[in-house]
């Protein structure tokens, strides 16, 4: 008996994982766009004053960080082709994708807030025109999340070296509150994390990758005129910077791995938490059963 019970629970397990790996799990629909624009956190079916503003003032952090890191006061002084090389370096952009993504996202989330209520024909129209991003944002968010937790960890635990780097509130913000903001994000919205959805993150950094090798073969050269952008990027040494990228690559999937978990906690955190609220409801109006205060499962 103990062995049938066994192999049933493999069985289903080997189902739920199936599942996870569908051809429709790879792309990139979804059933119920309204998801990218709520809070995981909100019973209402529109987004509300309060996440307008909380999206709001993620993303004016994200443009005005983003322009001081491209203007670097502290290097005004050196010359202009130091400050092009801006646009080689990892941390940009995953820094970019992490102010595209949070605009796409404000942006949608201002438009179905600004949806006169009391008009559903209207507002059913005028969500499915701006949701259309919603396929354009949920890449962005996957890379830029992905991705901002790699940077966060590879920099201070392989790059940062104090005796070189400056420890400066621009450095502090691209390489620390990046990954800080970008799991507040994952915690707060609702829209889901597909397991499948690693090769995004892949993808973007096979990008990057390919830009290296061209760069380097093509005499580029890094802020210190050294050879390579980074220390572990250094392609005069082929082989062994080769290997370092397939490591970083097998390291961004264990990151999505671990983006998915944190949603799949956000979502059994969501469910206790309306459990308790929907227990005392019902204990205020005296009856058995609890009053459901929960929107429809959107996730």
């Amino acid at each position: 008996m103990g062995t049938s019970v066994g192999f049933r629970c493999n069985s289903n397990m080997l189902e739920l994982w199936k599942k996870k790996f569908t051809t429709a799990q790879y792309s990139m629909e979804y059933r119920r766009p309204t998801v990218f624009v709520l809070s995981q956190w909100q019973t209402s079916s529109k987004p509300t004053l309060l996440y307008l503003i909380y999206k709001w003032a993620i993303t004016i952090f994200f443009i005005v960080s983003w322009v001081v890191s491209i203007i670097d006061i502290p290097h005004l002084n050196e010359p202009n082709f130091n400050h092009a090389k801006w646009l080689i370096y990892l941390t940009n952009w995953g820094f970019t994708m992490c102010t595209i993504q949070s605009l796409l996202s404000t942006t949608m989330v201002t438009i179905c807030y600004s949806v006169p209520s009391h008009d559903s024909e209207t507002s059913t129209s005028q969500d499915h025109k701006i949701l259309g991003l919603y396929k354009v944002y949920w890449v962005t968010n996957i890379i830029a999340t992905d991705i901002a937790f790699g940077i966060t960890i590879v920099y201070w635990t392989l790059l940062y070296d104090a005796k070189y780097v400056p420890l400066s509130a621009v450095n502090i913000i691209v390489h620390a509150f990046n990954s800080v903001i970008m799991f507040i994000e994952l915690c707060v919205a609702r829209h889901p994390v597909r397991l499948i959805h690693f090769y995004w993150p892949l993808i973007f950094g096979g990008c990057y990758i390919c830009f290296t090798i061209i760069y380097y073969f093509s005499g580029g050269t890094g802020k210190d005129q050294t050879p390579a952008i980074y220390p572990i990027l250094n392609w005069s040494k082929g082989e062994m910077t080769a290997i370092v990228c397939v490591v970083v690559c097998v390291f961004v999937v264990f990151l999505h791995i671990l983006t998915y978990g944190i949603f799949k906690l956000r979502k059994v955190f969501h469910k206790k938490w309306f459990q308790v609220k929907d227990e005392r409801l019902s204990l205020e109006v005296g009856k058995d059963n609890p009053i459901s205060v929960l929107p429809n499962d959107l996730v």
